[in-house]
C-alpha cells in the first residue's frame, strides 16, 4: 500500500489537493478532520468530547486520533484501497513517532505545503462564510494557527530530507496542483 501524507497549516490547501488526487490517481482520501466531524454528529460522550475540542480548536489527544486513523487504515486494507491520502495526520511529533511503526510496512511519501499566515487567515474566514464550521472564526483561526505552529510544524525537523515541501503562497490552485503531481510521480 502506497499512503502518501498531506500535512500543512489549517487552510493551506491540503483538502482541495486532496481532492484533486482522488480524482486523477483514484486514491482513497482519509481526512482525520471529516473523521471527527462525522463523529461529532452522533450523541456518543466520545462525540461530546470531539465537538468541545474541535469547536475550540485544541487538537484531539495523540492516544485517540493513533486509535482513529489506525482503525481507518484497517477498514480500507480490508476494503482492499492500497493508494490512501491520510490529511491532518500525524499533527503532533508524538502522532508522528507513533505512526513510524503503523507505517513500516508501507511505502509512504509526505508532502508539506507552506502558506503566509496572512494569507491563511483570509482563505479560511472566505471559507467559513459557506462551510458552517464552528471553527472558521477569527478567534479560533488564530488559535488553530497557533497550535500548528507549535504542535505540527517541528514534525518538519523529524522528517528531514523525507518530506517535499510546496510553497503555497499567492499560487492558484492549478499552480499548486502541478506541484503535487511532479512530487507524487517521481
Amino acid at each position: 500500500m502506497k499512503i502518501l501524507v498531506l500535512f500543512g497549516p489549517p487552510g493551506g490547501g491540503k483538502g482541495t489537493q486532496a481532492e484533486k488526487i482522488v480524482q486523477t490517481y483514484g486514491y482513497k482520501h482519509l481526512s482525520t478532520g471529516d473523521i471527527f466531524r462525522a463523529l461529532s454528529q452522533t450523541d456518543s460522550p466520545l462525540a461530546i468530547k470531539l465537538k468541545e475540542t474541535l469547536g475550540s480548536g485544541k487538537l484531539v489527544s495523540d492516544d485517540l486520533v493513533v486509535e482513529i486513523v489506525t482503525d481507518a487504515l484497517k477498514k480500507q486494507l480490508e476494503a482492499e484501497s492500497y493508494f490512501i491520502i491520510l490529511d491532518g495526520f500525524p499533527r503532533t511529533i508524538e502522532q508522528y513517532r507513533i505512526s513510524q511503526s503503523l507505517f513500516e510496512p508501507y511505502d509512504v511519501q509526505y508532502i508539506h505545503f507552506s502558506v503566509d499566515n496572512d494569507e491563511l487567515i483570509n482563505r479560511l474566514l472566505e471559507r467559513g462564510k459557506t462551510s458552517n464550521r464552528a471553527d472558521d472564526n477569527l478567534e479560533t483561526i488564530k488559535l488553530r494557527l497557533d497550535v500548528y505552529q507549535k504542535e505540527t510544524a517541528p514534525i518538519l525537523n523529524e522528517l528531514g530530507n523525507n518530506v517535499h515541501t510546496i510553497s503555497n503562497d499567492g499560487k492558484g490552485i492549478e499552480e499548486v496542483w502541478l506541484e503535487v503531481q511532479e512530487c507524487i510521480e517521481k
